[in-house]
């Protein structure tokens, strides 16, 4: 009977051991599900735009949970890094200020090609008013998966969504891929909408519609008999209001050509430690649909040279020569103008009657930045100086710690500029005369800047 005892209880040992073995089980699995479940961030909002993204946050998922603008777009990441030994997976959001003149199938061979991988397949998927088309890319020799997919979206802006991981993990980034697109919110812009209206109206009158209230016949810039100009020269001061440099901006209608008639220039000097020149030359038709742009710079860091050219066709190529020859190419949208011509977005603002718009910028670096203009009258301004009739405020959505404030006349024509980068300066209108007392080491600038329109060249 002993024996029978025993053997019961050894029996009984054992059911006890299995079963605290398959608790034990079963509470790894939980622990291992739980460390392993995707947990999106809150809405993370792109502002200006009307679209939010929730990425991957916690459980592994690090990310710094903002936008940040790189090279005409703004992006937001996050990476799966699950131990000591580095990133597994990478989520990798994009919004572009410009639409790919490629076709979703384009795009997704070029990703392919990058990873050395092949589309195992492709799809589309409809998240609210975007639709997204889609496709997974393997390369099963490196046990690298991604998911990649590309909507449109109203004023050229283009979205990129990219999900990919390296242990071999396909059910994660499927899983994390689908979730950050079913959780897009996304309502347009309306202020954008009102900067594409102004830009396109703009397009279609011709910058000649706006030249009579701006350039004066027989200025010191004018070349020709047939053309009119403009001449301004701005003195910039420090926040201690010291001189360090000064800008001249000249632009010009030749009015009797039929080609890129219109032409701009502008010479920017800064003496001191850090003494940095710009030069740069612009020609452009009356819809500035097609323009020559060339830009060189010389600083501290010695020389750089760009030239941006655009088509008939709206795509902007941008050449760089520093330290060797580069090009990029994109579709440009709706809402973008040249630099050159801002000050006729004031102009059609107030005529409309609208407080706020978004433009995109082009600057002569060929980067595009959206920009919120703000129209304030000038009692609403903290100080009322005299003379002044308006007051346009350009906040850049990439730098928004920076903006510039445009002091006009009545007739709209440029004060004084306020300018807030890492430190304040004061762009202030002056004479021919005192810009050759305060930088007489400048004065071939001075003198000589109208030739630059002889020589079609830097």
């Amino acid at each position: 009977m002993s024996r029978i005892y025993e053997t019961k209880g050894l029996w009984a040992d054992k059911v006890a051991l299995f079963g605290f073995l398959i608790a034990g089980l079963l509470i790894a699995r939980f622990i291992i599900a739980s460390k392993s479940a995707v947990v999106l961030s809150g809405p993370i909002m792109l502002d200006y735009t009307g679209l939010s993204i929730s990425i991957p946050a916690g459980n592994g998922w690090q990310s710094e949970k903002r936008w940040k603008y790189q090279d005409n777009s703004f992006v937001l990441s996050s990476v799966f890094v699950p131990g000591t030994a580095g990133p597994t997976a990478m989520s990798y959001c994009q919004y572009l200020l410009t639409e790919s003149s490629d076709t979703p199938d384009l795009w997704f061979d070029e990703q392919a090609a990058v990873v050395s991988g092949r589309i195992v397949g492709t799809g589309q998927t409809r998240t609210g008013s975007l639709v997204f088309d889609w496709a997974q890319i393997e390369n099963s020799e490196a046990l690298f998966d991604m998911f990649f997919a590309t909507a449109l979206l109203p004023n050229n802006r283009q979205l990129k969504i990219e999900v990919s991981q390296t242990t071999g993990d396909t059910d994660l980034a499927e899983q994390v891929f689908r979730q950050i697109i079913e959780n897009i919110e996304f309502e347009g812009n309306p202020i954008l909408e009102v900067g594409s209206d102004i830009v396109m109206e703009i397009k279609a009158e011709g910058l000649d519609s706006f030249f009579e209230p701006y350039f004066v016949k027989g200025s010191r810039a004018e070349v020709s008999p047939d053309s009119r100009s403009r001449r301004n020269l701005f003195v910039i001061k420090d926040a201690s209001k010291q001189a360090i440099g000064f800008v001249i901006d000249v632009l010009v209608d030749f009015a009797s050509d039929k080609l890129l008639n219109v032409q701009a220039a502008s010479l920017f000097y800064i003496r001191g430690r850090y003494t940095s020149e710009q030069a740069t030359f612009f020609r452009s038709d009356y819809n500035f649909d097609e323009f020559i742009w060339k830009n060189e710079i010389s600083n501290i860091k010695g020389k750089s040279a760009n030239e941006v050219i655009a088509g008939k066709d709206g795509v902007i190529t941008v050449r760089g020569f520093s330290p060797q020859i580069e090009e990029k190419s994109y579709q440009s949208g709706p809402a973008a103008i040249p630099e050159v011509f801002i000050e006729f977005i004031f102009s059609k603002m107030f005529n409309r009657g609208h407080k706020e718009a978004i433009v995109d910028i082009v600057n002569a670096d060929g980067t595009i930045i959206p920009t919120l203009i703000s129209r304030f009258e000038s009692e609403d301004a903290a100080v009322v100086e005299e003379g002044v009739g308006y007051i346009f405020n350009l906040n850049p959505l990439n730098n928004p710690g920076s903006f510039q404030r445009f002091y006009l006349d009545e007739q709209m024509h440029i004060l004084k500029i306020l300018l807030r980068q890492e430190n304040i300066y004061t762009l202030e209108l002056t004479s021919e005369e005192n810009i050759l007392r305060e930088f007489p080491e400048r004065a071939d600038y001075i003198l000589h800047g109208n030739e630059i329109f002889q020589q079609d060249q830097l």
